[in-house]
């Protein structure tokens, strides 16, 4: 009953009163419930509203009080429970918050360091992995030209250019600096190219702010595997140093082409 909230029942308007407690004797129930209630020597129901963290209604409390029960004194102590159980949820939402901020990085919203890696904890995640390791070429000289304000710009627009040129499923991560990592399951070989190629082109395009035009194309080093391990990611670094070697603005494989 108290789940459904019916238009017009207690477990309604306690959800919308804003006050501490809806009393409520059988009579205003729904026959069934009431006829239940009654069998049971109940004489009335008390409805208390629980908050979320955000103030709004989150859950109802359900209380039946025994015929001749005083409401003032079942309502007492119902609130010191609801009180209980408001802190618990507050608890829990703040402990949640610190976990999930714990794992974005604060300047892009991507996922950090910290839950690519938890990523490649080695778990069998399906065929077809792989890692794309991606570094800003001439990234340096934008902070040291145009100061950390504007470079914080580049990375904020980077990391949303190779988030819109990966798939839903792909896991984008800042790892630190100006390098970032994609993670790709089922993604064959010839398809991670194509995704590469989407993320260069993407990046290669002018970056405006405040009338002033700057262009920060990257480096890719790709590497892919059975498992999702550290040594996939290592891989892949040494593919995008490979990148860098070559004339920067491309991509390389692990196995050299």
């Amino acid at each position: 009953n108290g789940s459904e909230r019916p238009p017009g029942s207690p477990w309604d308007i306690a959800s919308r009163s804003g006050r501490d407690f809806i009393s409520s004797d059988l009579t205003e129930l729904d026959p069934a419930t009431a006829a239940l209630a009654g069998r049971e020597g109940f004489g009335g129901v008390l409805i208390v509203p629980v908050k979320g963290f955000d103030g709004t209604t989150a859950a109802l409390m359900t209380v039946w009080t025994l015929a001749g029960m005083p409401t003032a004194d079942a309502g007492a102590r119902t609130i010191g429970i609801r009180e209980l159980v408001e802190a618990a949820i507050r608890i829990r939402f703040q402990f949640d918050e610190l976990r999930r901020t714990a794992r974005l990085d604060s300047l892009t919203g991507l996922a950090n360091r910290i839950a690519f890696h938890d990523s490649l904890s080695g778990q069998d995640l399906g065929r077809d992995l792989v890692v794309l390791y991606i570094d800003l070429d001439g990234f340096k000289e934008v902070n040291d030209v145009h100061g950390h304000t504007t470079g914080d710009r580049v990375l904020q627009i980077a990391a949303k250019r190779i988030e819109a040129s990966v798939r839903t499923a792909d896991l984008v991560a800042r790892l630190g600096g100006d390098e970032f990592a994609v993670l790709c399951r089922r993604c064959g070989r010839d398809e991670a190219g194509e995704l590469a190629k989407r993320i260069l082109q993407a990046l290669r395009q002018p970056v405006v702010i405040e009338g002033l035009e700057l262009i920060v194309p990257a480096s890719i080093g790709v590497a892919w595997g059975e498992r999702a391990t550290a040594e996939l990611l290592s891989r892949a670094d040494e593919a995008l140093y490979e990148a860098k070697r070559a004339g920067r603005d491309t991509l390389r494989f692990s196995d050299g082409s």
